[in-house]
C-alpha cells in the first residue's frame, strides 16, 4: 500500500473554487489512469472527488474501496456492468 501525500480533490473543493487550469489537469489525470485500467479489465464504479488525491507535486491519484469490478456482471441478470453507478452494456465498457 501506498501512503499518497495530498489531498482529496474534495477537500481542495471545500477550501475553495479551483482555477480552470487545475480542473483541466486533474481531469486530464483522471482520464488516462481511467483508460489504462480500462486497458486492464478495470472498472472502478465509484469514481467522485472524494476518491482522487492531488500530491503535493500536483499528481492526481485514482484511490479505490471495494467497487472496483473486473467486467463483473451487475445484479439485474442482464449482463449489464456498472461503471461509475451508471449502468453500460458490456460492449461499450
Amino acid at each position: 500500500m501506498e501512503y499518497i501525500n495530498g489531498e482529496t480533490v474534495r477537500d481542495k473543493i471545500k477550501r475553495g473554487p479551483l482555477s480552470a487550469q487545475a480542473v483541466l489537469d486533474i481531469a486530464s489525470q483522471v482520464a488516462v489512469g481511467l483508460g489504462e485500467a480500462d486497458r486492464k479489465g478495470i472498472i472502478h464504479r465509484d469514481i467522485k472527488s472524494a476518491k482522487i488525491m492531488v500530491t503535493d507535486k500536483g499528481q492526481a491519484k485514482i484511490m479505490h474501496g471495494r467497487k472496483l469490478s473486473n467486467q463483473e456482471p451487475d445484479d439485474s441478470g442482464n449482463g449489464g456492468l456498472y461503471v461509475s453507478g451508471v449502468r453500460q452494456r458490456p460492449k461499450t465498457v
